[in-house]
């Protein structure tokens, strides 16, 4: 049982790992760059941000660095849109897909169980297969 837990585990982590760095190389990968959306007039200034974020470097330097926040500190880095944390941003927007969620399951449930009962009260019955 624990070899199974421990390889499904890896099997998520691998699947989390693939899925990440493949959203990396696919934002690198569309046309333009995350530093047009800078709205900042002055050049000096964007040119300041760029390095800031090391978008200036080559693209594996700035995955390697990214990975290691993501993995190592836990972070993030900063939401271009928002110009906050992006985990901040995450927690602000976390509780309405669990809301979301939670009442698709209680619909579920209440739906299954009710469903289940009424089969189970005839049964052979159409209702029941």
């Amino acid at each position: 049982m624990i070899r199974f837990v421990l390889r499904r585990t890896a099997v998520a982590l691998l699947l989390v790992f693939v899925l990440v760095s493949t959203v990396f190389f696919l934002i690198h990968a569309v046309p333009g760059r995350p530093t047009e959306i800078l709205t900042v007039a002055d050049p000096a200034r964007r040119q300041l941000l760029i390095q800031a974020w090391g978008l200036d470097r080559p693209l594996w330097e700035q995955y390697w660095h990214w990975l290691g926040g993501v993995v190592l500190r836990g972070d993030w880095g900063v939401s271009f849109d928002h110009h906050r944390p992006v985990l901040e941003v995450l927690a602000r927007a976390f509780p309405n897909p669990v809301v979301l969620a939670l009442a698709g399951f209680f619909v579920q449930m209440v739906g299954g169980i009710s469903g289940a009962l009424l089969a189970a009260r005839r049964p052979g019955s159409l209702l029941d297969h």
